[in-house]
């Protein structure tokens, strides 16, 4: 089968991000959570007795973004049985028509890289990945802390890029607003950034930054 209009089948992997690792120890991660009041009470439903249940609706933190294709679509360069990285609201908002087998279709503009087989990320059209740019902590020569390491507004180094971009990995580019999607992968914090969030890049010149 070939997808079409714009969507690709895919099989998530349902343990993504359920399971919470303590050292030695394993947890899993709750879709939801008994309610309980202020003083840490569990709340009951009072017309049936029932335990109160709270979802947990944060997305980022609970809904799996890795899966892997099961039947492309010609117009996208993603192959059955390639390995994806996807938005976090690719799950919520699929057509899932198993959810035993986590199969179901997304759309394409949700894929944000593919898993290579050497274990680089082969990124989507347009998207960029970087970190946050800090500004160095203010000491006194004897080493007491004047200001604190503080986040640079808007500013992001980039650590991944398409094939496409006309940017180079390693500069610091300036984001359109600072409400920038986050998301770790491998354990590594990073920032995703779609190449019309990008506004200009910042250039050191005589001991100047200057944004062009």
């Amino acid at each position: 089968m070939n997808c079409l209009n714009k969507r690709i089948k895919v099989k998530f992997d349902a343990t993504h991000k359920k399971e919470i690792k303590l050292g030695d120890i394993i947890l899993l991660r709750p879709d939801e959570w008994m309610q309980r009041d202020d003083d840490g009470n569990i709340k009951y439903d009072p017309s049936t007795g029932a335990v109160k249940w709270l979802e947990n609706t944060n997305y980022l933190e609970t809904k799996p973004q890795i899966c892997t294709v099961v039947e492309a679509n010609s117009k996208y360069p993603y192959r059955v049985g390639d390995r994806l990285f996807v938005h976090y609201m690719a799950y919520e908002v699929a057509e899932l028509g198993d959810l035993i087998t986590q199969e179901g279709f997304i759309f394409a503009e949700y894929v944000f890289f593919t898993f290579m087989l050497d274990g680089s990320y082969k990124m989507a059209k347009g998207i960029h990945f970087g970190e946050q740019v800090y500004q160095d902590e203010l000491k006194t020569p004897g080493g007491i802390i004047l200001v604190d390491k503080k986040a640079e507004l808007c500013q992001v180094k980039l650590t991944h890029l398409p094939e496409d971009s006309q940017f180079k990995e390693g500069e610091v580019v300036v984001t359109i607003d600072n409400y920038n999607y986050p998301l770790e992968v491998d354990g590594r914090k990073l920032i995703m950034l779609r190449e019309h969030e990008i506004v200009g890049k910042v250039i050191h010149a005589a001991e100047k930054e200057v944004i062009v």
